[in-house]
Parts: structure tokens; sequence; C-alpha cells
């Protein structure tokens, strides 16, 4: 069975209705209007201080027929983390000035696109985690006579410093999902729920937001191909899906029964399909022509179990998997270098009711919405730690 939907990827990043179920006649026809996307209705957001991000977006928006202007050169470090000062300085800013001038002459912006180079996560704890290092030396030196120093005032610095990571910890997000309510005021501590789930009309001040990016400049290269290579032929491999058997009516038992609900329809769609229901993931080298994954739980422990088809979807369901695009464990960057053109994950612990629902994700796609739709329509929240 092919999958042939012109979104195989975030590479088509929205150019489709999206209609949401309920709506029907005359409110159907308005919803789906209000929600026509176009490619100049995208805007690309790339580094100017990493030439490979200029050169993806230029590619990209070739490929896709954006308009040219719009291209916004965020000049901004490439370090994944960033404060929360350096993404309202050097990011959202920008970003958000350059929408107002596109929206001045008359047009509109539905879609934010990030690329490689541009910082991944508002989260940067460094500096005061090695002060809080330093300090916690200094009292193990006083403990044993080889400092000299007032212990009473290091610990308090210390219980100041812990307490400034809490707070940190508590803002902490994803570039991209506070980019998506960038036209909004918001707290910055927790989530905002998503209107793009019940709401009809495109909710003001709200984007679509979704990331070109991976280890390195050929690897988002892939992605951008395999998903055009999908578009043309149709998504056509194997559906892997790995539960573990849970039942009941917790959420992790919600999650694994959407988990087999996915694989039921992949399954009545034609698709050959494997589902494990065991704890134990999928081992080493056993999925082969992988068009679909969809999985859970071992964090930042990729198991290299999968070589992907073009256009490849794969998700891992675990907390802080897309931590890191550039190295380690982390199983959004291994999807990734192991050929899937889509995944998504989080930047820190999301909770499990911030990953859209599998079976409710694949549903949309069938009934022909992009990728960046399905997940717009099943990702219940904004400003808080997924990427797409």
């Amino acid at each position: 069975m092919k999958l042939h939907t012109s979104a195989t990827g975030i590479l088509a990043i929205l150019f489709y209705f999206l209609t949401l179920s309920g709506a029907s006649g005359e409110a159907a026809n308005e919803a789906a209007r209000d929600r026509e996307i176009t490619p100049k209705d995208v805007i690309v957001v790339a580094n100017r201080q990493v030439d490979a991000s200029v050169e993806i977006a230029r590619h990209y928006m070739q490929k896709r027929e954006i308009p040219s202007e719009n291209l916004l050169l965020l000049d901004v470090k490439s370090d994944e983390d960033i404060d929360r000062e350096c993404f309202t300085v050097k990011i959202s800013g920008p970003v958000l000035d350059f929408v107002k001038k596109i929206e001045g002459q008359g047009r509109r912006v539905r879609c934010i696109l990030t690329v490689y180079g541009v910082p991944l996560s508002i989260w940067d704890p460094g500096p005061i985690q090695n002060e809080i290092s330093i300090l916690k030396h200094q009292i193990e030196g006083i403990n044993s006579g080889t400092f000299q120093g007032d212990l009473l005032v290091l610990g308090q610095k210390v219980e100041q410093l812990e307490a400034q990571v809490k707070e940190m910890s508590s803002r902490a997000g994803a570039v991209d999902s506070e980019l998506a309510v960038c036209g909004i005021e918001h707290k910055l501590e927790g989530w905002v729920d998503s209107p793009f789930v019940s709401e009809l009309e495109w909710p003001r001040g709200y984007y679509a937001v979704s990331r070109l990016d991976a280890s390195n400049p050929e690897d988002v290269r892939r992605m951008i191909d395999g998903a055009i290579e999908a578009e043309e032929k149709g998504l056509d491999g194997i559906a892997y899906f790995d539960a573990r058997g849970l039942t009941g009516d917790d959420a992790y038992s919600r999650m694994d029964e959407q988990i087999r609900s996915a694989a039921r329809l992949l399954r009545l769609e034609g698709f050959a399909t494997v589902v494990d229901n065991r704890e134990e993931l999928f081992g080493e080298g056993e999925c082969p022509g992988a068009a679909v994954y969809w999985g859970w739980y071992s964090l930042a422990k990729y198991v290299d179990s999968f070589e992907f088809v073009p256009g490849a979807i794969a998700v891992h369901v675990a907390s802080g998997e897309c931590n890191s695009l550039r190295e380690g464990p982390y199983w959004c960057r291994n999807l990734i270098a192991r050929g899937a053109a889509v995944t998504m994950g989080p930047t820190q612990e999301p909770y499990l009711e911030a990953f859209p629902a599998p079976d409710e994700f694949m549903e949309r796609l069938f009934a022909g919405e992009s990728v960046a739709q399905a997940y717009c329509a099943t990702q219940k929240v904004l400003s808080w730690r997924m990427v797409l």
C-alpha cells in the first residue's frame, strides 16, 4: 500500500486545506477557505551566521515555490540551547516584526519554518550550574579543612542559584513551540492550549511551526529529497508499531492502545503492518523497509532497528528525545540520521499528553492532510516543548 499525500514530511508545510471534524455544509467550506495555505503564506527562518542554514533555506524555497522575500535571516548564535533573553531579542522579536511587515503589505502568514542553524531549545542553565558546582566544591573544602570561607553564606548562595535553575526549568521550552504563539500575550510558565485543535477559523496570533533540521546539512537535504520522492511516488513500505501490551484506564495504557489503534488503521488501509506488544523494543536490524514507525519507551537510548524508505515517518514517544539534533543517543536525531524524513519529540520533559495521539494523527494523513496539518490538529499544547 502506498500513502499518497503531498506532505510526507514537514516539507509540504500546510499547503492544503485543513478541515476539522464536526464542521459541515457552509461552515465547513468557510473553515476550509480560512485554513487554506499557499506557499506565499509561509516564512522561512534561517541563521545568517551559518552558511548551510541560508543555503538549505533557499534550496527549500526554490523547491516549494515560496517567494524569496519570505526569507528571514536571523543574526543569532548557532548554539542549540539559548536563554530566554536571547530568544526574545534575537528570534521572536525579529520574527514577529517580519510577520507584521508582511501582513502590513496585505499578505498573511500562516506558517513558520525554522531551518538548520536556528537554535532549538530555550534552556541554558549551564553557567549557573557551573557556579553551583564551584560553590559546592568550596563547601566540601570547608568541611575537609582545605578551604576557608563562610559555610552559611555559601550554602545560601547555592540555594538561591538552585532556585534560579528551577525557575528556568519551569519556563523551558522549544523555540518552535514558542514561535507558534509569538503573536499573542501569554504566560511563560506551563503551556498554552492549542486553538488549532478546536477552532474552525485560523486563530489570530498563532502560527503553524515546523523545522528542517538534523545532525548535519546532508541529512537535511536528504529529508527534503526523500519527502519529494515520496510525494511523487507514494510512501511505500512496512508500518512498525512498538506498543508495550498495557491495558487499563491510565494515560500510559491509553497511549499504548492508541499505538495499536494506529496499527489497525494502517492495516485496514493496506499497509503491511508489524505490531510488537512486548515490553522489549524492536531489536537491532529487525525493521527493514520501514515507511512508518511509532513506538515507545526508551529514554535517550536509541536502538538501531530501522532501515527507512524515502519519506518515512518515525516517532518514538519518550521524554527529551529532541534534546539535541546534533549529538547524543536521542531518538529524533538518530531516526533522521537513519533515513526518516519526519519525526517529532520534546526538548525537555513534555508529559505524555503533549504528544499527538498516533491513531488520530495517522487518520488525518489518510484524510489527505499534510503532516504539519495533522500535527497542528492533534498536538494539544503550544508554548511548550514539542518539535515537529
